[in-house]
């Protein structure tokens, strides 16, 4: 399946919040790289909204992650 910017995912939330402490960003600073309001960034960890797929690379950008891993895809290799 081929995913276009308009479409909207959930994302695993508790991952995106490690991933943002490990690289050492506020709530804040993210948002400020993102582009948005800080409130919008924290409803994503809270699960509050999904995102659509163009936040989805940029935060897999900004993080240097797979969008896999934001997604709690994870191969049965992993499991």
């Amino acid at each position: 399946m081929q995913l276009k910017g308009s479409d909207i995912m959930a994302i695993d939330c508790n991952k995106l919040k490690e991933k943002r402490i490990e690289a050492k960003l506020t709530q804040q600073g993210m948002a400020n790289l993102l582009g948005i309001a800080q409130r919008s960034y924290a409803s994503y960890e809270l699960g509050e909204r999904d995102m659509h797929t163009d936040m989805i690379l940029k935060i897999c950008s900004v993080l240097n992650i797979s969008s896999d891993e934001l997604l709690g895809i994870y191969s049965q290799a992993n499991s």
